[in-house]
């Protein structure tokens, strides 16, 4: 669950794929089979396959391009700047509880994540939630394998959900809060060892292959105050984290790097060399 603060920002679960991949058609499931939530769908562009009829109440003439839905949510075209989108609707937050936002299907994501991290009229209204990749495959138990094996050589560490016509569980899709950097303790992804620290130089360098990268930190001399960074690519964000750490608390030094050819070794080597010793300047 998202803390107090988290508690004051608007959701937004991106949904991504290639074309064909089955978007739009879980963008119309999740619409049509929750009455939890008023939720505003954002679509980078209006494509072949539209969102259902059955659920727009107004016009696609409605000024700038929003249409309010029987079910109280709303839908808004992206067609220029996601951040100006973002900014015009944070007036209207208190109209819907979270986004969907569907990219097209060349777009890739990392961007959006850094914007609404790091922008801070995004980070002050908005925070992801979560990251939905749907991959479709012509149906045999061969190709199925095969696809599967694909997936968890990308990343390991995702959730892959089996549907059918991109009828996928809510509650494994929606309100996961898996963004949130502290939730890195309520798992061990075995990626490096206990005592890791700071920056490192070859982020920079290794920028392509580095998808995704998080971590918490205790920096020697700041007292209770636990740090947290987070990066896309050669893109990184770090401060402060929201809560210090508690009395009693093992402060360990935790990193999450998620991407290709990567090599532990050099990366453990860098961050040792960050690590505070006692009598060293």
């Amino acid at each position: 669950m998202a803390d107090s603060k988290e508690n004051d920002l608007t959701p937004i679960t991106v949904i991504t794929g290639f074309l064909g991949a089955g978007k739009t058609t879980l963008v119309n499931y999740i619409l049509k089979e929750q009455n939890q939530w008023k939720i505003c769908v954002l679509e980078n562009e209006f494509g072949e396959v539209a969102i259902d009829d059955g659920l727009v109440a107004e016009s696609l003439d409605a000024p700038e391009d929003l249409i309010t839905m029987d079910n109280g949510c709303v839908c808004c075209s992206v067609r220029g700047d996601l951040v100006r989108t973002l900014g015009q609707l944070a007036t209207r937050r208190k109209d819907f509880d979270a986004i969907l936002l569907e990219t097209t299907g060349l777009a890739d994501p990392a961007p959006i994540v850094y914007t609404v991290q790091t922008n801070p009229k995004m980070s002050d209204n908005y925070r992801i939630d979560s990251i939905v990749c749907l991959a479709i495959w012509i149906w045999s138990l061969r190709g199925k394998g095969k696809l599967e094996a694909r997936l968890r050589t990308i990343n390991k560490f995702a959730t892959v959900i089996e549907t059918e016509k991109s009828r996928a569980p809510l509650d494994r899709i929606l309100g996961l809060n898996s963004f949130n950097m502290e939730s890195i303790l309520t798992y061990d992804p075995n990626f490096f060892d206990d005592e890791d620290e700071k920056k490192i130089h070859n982020l920079e360098e290794r920028a392509a292959d580095l998808y995704r990268t998080k971590g918490l930190l205790s920096f020697h001399g700041q007292g209770d105050t636990k740090f947290v960074f987070q990066g896309v690519h050669e893109q990184i964000n770090f401060g402060p984290a929201q809560k210090p750490w508690k009395e009693g608390e093992v402060r360990e030094n935790k990193f999450v790097f998620i991407g290709k050819n990567l090599d532990r070794a050099e990366l453990t080597k860098s961050l040792m060399e960050c690590l505070y010793k006692e009598g060293k300047k």
